[in-house]
């Protein structure tokens, strides 16, 4: 399945332009025709709209999404391109499957980079197939592994992305949070900082669906929308404390591996009851909750982090900002001479309009 809350948006730009070291003749050919295939196939959404024959049900789609990426464009002062204009029916539920890898006492991430966009925690197939493939020779190297089945495309703006029928298939509000979030990419990319850039798109991708909904005084969806955040933020705060455990536990003097191993497992055992506890008493995301359950590794918490840890930080700078989308545009733009670290001290601390 895929989890909405760490969706990867797997970029190949940088895969299209150049292989790295840690690519293959086989890996860029692969992403180059599944990128190519996107492209050719996009149709128009207005054009579309003419034909009689729509369904009734899609037509109104349509017109959600067009209105969507204008109330972006309008209101949240995203950029105003010809992105999200068009449409591709993949007759598939993903466009990507997103392979995550760690070593089984470690929680630092594997890297692949690419020319453009730089080294990423990630390596994206749009062959399912493929990316188990891939999955498999990462497990004989004894790494943990995840694959993320990915429903939103996003080239960073070199390109003008197609809504995909893999976003529309989760409803009006998720393909609304796939729009604002990857036009949220075009609007800024910083290279080599994935967690970063992540979580600012997902910041935009959550404020952007609330305001938009207050706009449309949608409330009851607006309650639901709000209750999933904050039930999101909860169990980011269990992730948060395991990942501390088990980096105590990778880093400790132990030197029986095996030892280290059974610590791990012990500690995912706990957690898994902290989220049963936790969940218990969701009505909605049941999905979610299975995912949360299931298979849970040093890479797949490695993929939760990369789209979560920073968004309280990137809320608590909108809050500063007087909740004015384009002075926190600025205020995150102006970031981006600085070191990771200091960005992320930028975000916890300076004020919206701070020189740096």
């Amino acid at each position: 399945m895929c989890h909405k809350s760490i969706l990867t948006r797997i970029i190949v730009l940088g895969s299209l332009l150049q292989l790295t070291a840690c690519s293959t003749l086989g890996y860029l050919a692969h992403t180059s025709h599944g990128h190519m295939k996107l492209m050719s196939d996009r149709q128009p959404i207005a054009r579309l709209l003419e034909d009689d024959s729509l369904d009734q049900t899609q037509a109104e789609q349509f017109k959600t999404i067009l209105a969507v990426r204008e109330f972006a464009i309008r209101q949240l002062h995203l950029p105003d391109n010809e992105s999200y204009t068009t449409y591709v029916n993949l007759k598939r539920d993903y466009v990507t499957w997103v392979v995550f890898a760690a070593p089984q006492l470690s929680l630092q991430a594997e890297s692949w980079c690419f020319w453009i966009v730089g080294c990423v925690p990630y390596r994206g197939y749009f062959d399912e197939r493929k990316a188990k493939q891939f999955a498999e020779q990462l497990r004989k190297k004894s790494l943990d592994v995840y694959i993320a089945p990915v429903p939103a495309y996003s080239t960073l703006g070199w390109f003008s992305d197609p809504v995909l029928s893999s976003m529309l298939n989760r409803g009006e509000v998720a393909t609304a949070e796939y729009i604002f979030h990857e036009l949220a990419h075009q609007q800024l990319y910083i290279k080599n900082h994935t967690s970063f850039n992540e979580a600012f798109a997902t910041t935009v991708g959550r404020l952007g669906v609330e305001t938009w909904l207050q706009s449309e005084n949608k409330t009851v969806q607006l309650k639901q929308y709000q209750q999933i955040q904050q039930n999101k933020q909860e169990i980011y705060e269990i992730v948060e404390q395991l990942k501390l455990q088990l980096s105590d536990i990778y880093e400790s003097s132990l030197t029986d591996e095996k030892e280290k191993v059974h610590l791990k497992q012990s500690a995912f055992a706990e957690y898994k009851k902290m989220i049963v506890s936790k969940t218990k008493k969701w009505k909605h995301q049941q999905k979610y909750q299975q995912w949360l359950m299931d298979n849970m590794n040093n890479a797949k918490l490695n993929s939760f982090s990369t789209y979560q840890s920073l968004v309280p930080a990137f809320i608590s700078l909108f809050e500063r900002c007087n909740r004015n989308f384009a002075d926190f545009y600025v205020a995150v733009q102006s970031t981006q001479a600085l070191s990771d670290m200091q960005r992320i001290e930028f975000l916890h601390k300076a004020k919206c309009h701070s020189e740096i």
